[in-house]
């Protein structure tokens, strides 16, 4: 038979051999009985043939069609080759799984096949699925903690600007008073000179300039910083940068690569004590590290804010 004839055996909607064909339709287009039924029950008033889109009609009967499938089944011969030899039992059903005709030998263990690549697939994404729920168990608390250090540095970070321009505007008025010296100078000067017009205007603008500005004591600021609690503002970094380091490690927030590198210190900005405090020498150390997430099981539960705050509290 021939591969024309082959196709004019296939049912538009089950793509198999037909099975009791019947014309459906007023273009006389044919479907299997069951087809036709299937269609009906999915859409009783509004089904149409797959073919022509005509309104579906009582089916009859193809007897012509019926018997070349007859012809069909009895004389072809299993499609399935097996070292080099074509199976020559009988068509006994077209596999939905290869789509090929084949004889009920090769239909069962081409079934058992199918059913065990099944069973496989299943038992691969059974085990992705339980994967995923471990990670999901493990990111939501990261995610939790995440969102709540991202919120405390950003109240954090207020403050410092805050100070930090409280700090400019303190430096800006101690310049500003001692910028006056030179002022008092030129008055001093004015009077050893007898130039009291001179002097009287000078005067005025000092005088006018300490009315107007803030008086700064020094006994309200404190001591510059010791090494000590420079230090301390470092190992508060350093635990802030661990803390985020190890998020980072735990979560795998990457760029195209499963390491976390450390970044290094810049030590152009640090003094000759924080060059030599055991704080840096540390971050020296860790910079060379290359860190691997999976080997990481680290509960996120175990850090808080409280360990890396206590330092910015003390420079309010």
């Amino acid at each position: 038979m021939s591969s024309i004839e082959y196709e004019d055996l296939l049912c538009p909607v089950c793509k198999d051999i037909f099975t009791d064909p019947c014309f459906v339709c007023p273009n006389h287009h044919i479907l299997c009985r069951e087809c036709h039924k299937g269609l009906l029950e999915t859409s009783p008033y509004t089904a149409k043939c797959p073919e022509c889109r005509e309104k579906l009609s009582t089916p009859k009967q193809d007897a012509i069609r019926a018997k070349l499938v007859q012809t069909f089944t009895t004389s072809a011969t299993c499609q399935v080759r097996e070292d080099e030899t074509q199976c020559c039992n009988s068509v006994f059903v077209k596999c939905g799984h290869c789509n090929l005709n084949v004889c009920d030998l090769h239909f069962s263990e081409h079934r058992l096949k199918f059913k065990t690549e099944c069973e496989n697939l299943l038992e691969s994404v059974e085990n992705d699925a339980t994967e995923c729920e471990r990670v999901s168990a493990t990111l939501q608390p990261w995610k939790a903690q995440i969102a709540s250090l991202i919120e405390f540095i950003d109240i954090e970070k207020e403050r410092l600007e805050e100070l930090l321009r409280a700090t400019e505007q303190r430096l800006e008025q101690a310049a500003a008073g001692s910028s006056r010296r030179a002022e008092a100078d030129g008055l001093r000067a004015s009077i050893r000179s007898g130039q009291l017009q001179q002097a009287k205007a000078i005067a005025d603008q000092l005088q006018a300039a300490a009315t107007e500005a803030p008086k700064l004591d020094s006994q309200d600021f404190g001591l510059p910083p010791t090494d000590e609690q420079k230090n301390e503002i470092e190992a508060g970094k350093a635990k802030l940068e661990t803390i985020i380091r190890t998020a980072a490690e735990i979560c795998g927030a990457f760029s195209g690569s499963n390491e976390f590198h450390v970044p290094s210190y810049d030590s152009s900005s640090l003094s000759p004590a924080e060059l030599s405090s055991p704080i840096y020498a540390e971050h020296l150390l860790q910079s060379e590290v290359v860190y691997n997430p999976m080997a990481l099981n680290t509960d996120p539960h175990e850090f808080d804010a409280d360990d890396y705050s206590a330092f910015l509290v003390r420079l309010d």
